[in-house]
């Protein structure tokens, strides 16, 4: 799958935008993973990103 950069941000804000999520304080959804995708090509910040998709519920998914 393909998930073309629309609104490209600086990597330290979208690791800032991550932050929350990964010490679970917030939910994480899949809203939240293209939003976040789509806003950069950090190798960092995907793989982050991957990881918290990979510890997500699959009822959730």
């Amino acid at each position: 799958m393909f998930i073309e950069i629309t609104t490209p941000q600086n990597p330290i804000k979208v690791e800032n935008t991550l932050r929350p999520y990964k010490r679970g304080e917030r939910s994480f959804t899949p809203e939240v993973a293209r939003h976040i995708l789509q806003s950069t090509n950090n190798p960092k910040n995907i793989k982050d990103t991957l990881r918290l998709i990979a510890a997500c519920p699959v009822a959730k998914i």
